[in-house]
C-alpha cells in the first residue's frame, strides 16, 4: 500500500482569460510532419489531430489555492504513437473460490495433487514433508554460517520434535476458501498466494527456498532481481558482477515465449511488454563470514503492464504525491502490472497486480484539442488543489504525458480506463514513477480526476499499521 497530491467577479474573470491567452501562446510546435502511418484509428496521429505541440512552458491560474504559482515546463511532451484514443470499461475482479480454483487448475498439474499451503506462522498445520524441508534448509544454513550453529541447532531440534509428534499429511485444496495453495509443475513444487483483504498482489513461485533450489557454498540465503534493478541500486550493496554473461541455456526470445504463455494462463491478455532484463541471483551470508559471494546472472525478468488497444496505461504513482500523503496511512491507486522471472526450468516466480477485468469493449472517443485542454486545466487544476491542498508554496510541473488512467464512472457502477493528461513534478525528470506532485486530467473534457475518491473506490487507502 502507498501515497501523493492536488493543490469572482468581472475583473477576476477577465484577468483569468488574459492569463489563459498568454499561457496558450507559450506552448509551441516545431515544424514536424505528423502524417505518418500509425496503424490505428484514422491513419493520422493524435498529435496532429489534436494539435499537440512538442513542448510547453505555461502557467495556470492559482485561484483560491494560496499557491504563488502553478507552472508547467516540458521540452518533450509525451504522446502515444496512435491514431485514436479509447475508453475501456472495466470492473473489480472477484477473487472468490471459483476464481482461485480455475486459476490453480490452469497453473498446476492437478493430477499430482493441489494442497493448502502453510508457512512457519502456522507450524501446527505443517505436514511431515514440509517440516523435513525446513530441517534441510536449517542444516544448509548452519553449514554456511557456523558462527550461529547454536541458533540453527535450536531450530533443528524444535522441528525434529515436531516431526516426531505430527501425523499431518498435506491438506487437500478442498473448497478453495484458503488464500494459499501448493502444487506441482513438471518436476518442481510451486505455491500461489492470492491477495487477502486490502491487497491486490498475487504471487506464484517455487515452493522450495531459493537457496535449496539454487545452492551456493558459503551462502545462507539468496534472492533475485533484474539486472536493471541491480545496476541502478543493489550493486552498491552486493558488489560487482562476476560476469554479466547470462548463463541461462534459453535465449531471451525463448524465455519471453514462456513468460507470455504464463501471462495468457493468468488472464493477462490485455497486457503488453514494458521491459525485459537479465535475471540476477544475489547470494548473502548472514553470519560473521567475510567471504564475498558472486552475483550470478542466469535467466530473465519480464515486466508487462495493462494496455488499452495496445497502448500502455500510465504507471505514475500517486502515493508519493505531497497532497495525498497521510500521516497514518497510504493513498494509492494500484497499477496493473505483471513481473515474470524465467530460467531454464520455466517460470520460477511471478508477481502480478490484476484486480480489474474487462466490462465491455473499448470505444473510440474524441479529445479536447491541446489548447482547449489548457483552458480547462486553468480551472480544474486550481479547483483540485483547493480541495486537496499541498504543503508546497508553488507547483513546478516538469512533465506532461498523454496516456490512459483509471477513472470511476460517474454513476459509481464501475470503472473505465480513459485518455488522460498527466501533469507531474519529478525530483528527477528521468525517473517517471515517483512524482512529488501529480494532477491527472480527463483528456475528453479537462476535468481533474479525484484521486482520493478513486483510491477509496478501489480499496487503495490503508492505515500505516496494516
Amino acid at each position: 500500500m502507498r501515497q501523493k497530491l492536488w493543490r469572482k467577479k468581472k475583473f477576476v474573470v477577465m484577468a483569468a482569460a488574459f492569463a489563459c491567452i498568454a499561457a496558450l501562446s507559450a506552448c509551441g510546435k516545431k515544424d514536424t510532419d505528423y502524417n505518418v502511418d500509425v496503424g490505428n484509428g484514422d491513419g493520422g496521429s493524435v498529435q496532429s489531430k489534436y494539435s499537440i505541440p512538442e513542448s510547453c512552458d505555461t502557467t495556470f491560474d492559482a485561484g483560491s489555492t494560496g499557491l504563488k504559482e502553478i507552472r508547467l515546463t516540458d521540452s518533450d511532451i509525451t504522446v502515444p504513437n496512435t491514431g485514436a484514443m479509447y475508453v475501456a470499461p472495466v470492473k473489480m475482479k472477484e477473487i472468490d473460490p471459483e476464481y482461485r480454483k480455475n486459476l490453480v487448475e490452469k497453473l498446476f498439474d492437478t493430477d499430482k495433487g493441489v494442497y493448502v499451503y502453510y508457512d512457519m506462522e502456522n507450524m501446527d498445520k505443517l505436514s511431515k514433508e514440509d517440516i523435513q524441508e525446513y530441517i534441510d534448509l536449517y542444516e544448509q544454513q548452519k553449514k554456511a554460517d557456523p558462527s550461529h550453529a547454536a541458533n540453527y541447532d535450536s531450530d533443528i531440534d524444535r522441528m525434529n520434535r515436531l516431526l516426531q509428534t505430527t501425523s499431518k499429511q498435506r491438506e487437500n485444496a478442498g473448497d478453495y476458501s484458503a488464500d494459499e495453495y501448493m502444487g506441482t509443475v513438471g518436476d518442481l513444487e510451486y505455491r500461489i498466494s492470492f491477495p487477502q483483504e486490502g491487497e491486490n498482489d498475487t504471487l506464484f513461485r517455487i515452493k522450495e527456498d531459493l537457496l535449496q533450489y539454487r545452492p551456493m557454498e558459503g551462502a545462507t540465503g539468496v534472492f533475485t532481481s533484474s539486472l536493471e534493478e541491480y545496476n541502478t541500486g543493489l550493486g552498491d550493496e552486493y558488489g560487482e558482477l562476476e560476469s554479466d554473461i547470462n548463463e541461462c541455456s534459453l535465449s531471451v526470445d525463448e524465455a519471453r515465449q514462456i513468460a507470455e504463455e504464463f501471462l495468457s494462463k493468468i488472464g493477462g491478455s490485455d497486457a503488453i511488454l514494458q521491459s525485459e532484463s537479465d535475471l540476477c541471483w544475489l547470494y548473502r551470508n548472514d553470519g560473521e563470514s567475510d567471504q564475498e559471494l558472486p552475483v550470478v546472472v542466469d535467466g530473465y525478468s519480464f515486466e508487462y503492464i495493462r494496455s488499452v488497444e495496445d497502448q500502455p496505461v500510465s504507471d505514475v504513482a500517486v502515493w508519493t504525491a505531497d497532497n495525498l500523503r497521510q500521516a497514518n496511512g497510504f493513498v494509492n491507486v494500484p497499477i496493473e502490472k505483471y513481473t515474470i522471472q524465467v530460467d531454464a526450468n520455466g517460470v520460477i516466480e511471478a508477481l502480478w497486480n490484476s484486480y480489474l477485468e474487462a466490462d465491455g469493449s473499448p470505444q473510440a472517443v474524441e479529445l479536447l484539442s491541446f489548447d482547449e485542454m489548457l483552458k480547462k486545466a486553468n480551472e480544474s487544476i486550481a479547483a483540485y488543489y483547493t480541495k486537496y491542498p499541498t504543503s508546497y508554496k508553488q507547483i513546478a510541473f516538469n512533465d506532461i504525458t498523454l496516456s490512459y488512467y483509471l477513472k470511476q464512472k460517474e454513476d459509481g457502477s464501475g470503472f473505465e480506463y480513459v485518455p488522460a493528461w498527466i501533469l507531474a513534478e519529478y525530483e528527477d525528470p528521468a525517473d517517471h514513477e515517483l512524482p512529488e506532485q501529480v494532477v491527472i486530467l480527463d483528456a475528453r473534457d479537462g476535468s481533474a480526476l479525484d484521486l482520493m475518491k478513486l483510491a477509496e473506490a478501489v480499496g487503495g487507502i490503508s492505515s500505516a499499521t496494516e
